[in-house]
C-alpha cells in the first residue's frame, strides 16, 4: 500500500468515526427529547385523571406531521399537513377561498390544557425533527462506511 493510498484510508475511516459520533449525539438528543415528553405526557395524566385517554381522542384524528423521503437517498423532512375539516357548507364569499386553519390537538382537552400536556406536545414536536436528523444521520455513516470498505 502506498503513502497517499493509506492516507486516503485514513481520511475515509476519519470520516466514517466522525459520522458515527454526530450520529451518537443524534440519539442522545432525541432520546433526552423523548423521554421529556413521556415524563410531561406522565404528569399531565396524573394530574387530569381519565380525562387524558384514548377515550378522549377524537376518531377523526389526523398526523399532523408527515415524514417524507427517499429510502435510498439522503434528506428526510418532517412536512406539516393541513388537515381541512367541512362542519358546514362554505358561503359564496372571499373566506370560502381560504383553507381553514388546522385546529390544535391538545384543545380536545379543554379550553385551557395542563402546562404539562402542552409541554410534553412541544416535546414531541421537537422528537420528530430529532429523530428525522437521527435517520439522516444515520444514512450518512451507511454512505460513509461503504465509502471505507469499498476501497
Amino acid at each position: 500500500m502506498t503513502r497517499t493510498e493509506c492516507k486516503s484510508s485514513e481520511t475515509r475511516l476519519v470520516g466514517a468515526l466522525s459520522a458515527y459520533e454526530t450520529l451518537l449525539d443524534a440519539h442522545a438528543v432525541a432520546a433526552k427529547t423523548l423521554q421529556s415528553g413521556f415524563f410531561n405526557l406522565s404528569q399531565a395524566r396524573h394530574a387530569m385523571g381519565p380525562v387524558l385517554g384514548p377515550i378522549a381522542y377524537d376518531y377523526r384524528m389526523k398526523a399532523s406531521v408527515s415524514i417524507t423521503g427517499e429510502s435510498q437517498h439522503l434528506g428526510l423532512a418532517p412536512v406539516p399537513v393541513a388537515v381541512v375539516e367541512k362542519d358546514e357548507p362554505a358561503e359564496e364569499d372571499e373566506d370560502a377561498t381560504k383553507p381553514p386553519a388546522p385546529t390544535d390537538p391538545i384543545k380536545w382537552f379543554g379550553a385551557f390544557p395542563n402546562q404539562s400536556l402542552r409541554s410534553a406536545q412541544s416535546d414531541f414536536k421537537n422528537a420528530v425533527d430529532a429523530l428525522v436528523t437521527l435517520a439522516n444521520h444515520k444514512a450518512k455513516l451507511v454512505a460513509a462506511l461503504k465509502e471505507f470498505e469499498s476501497r
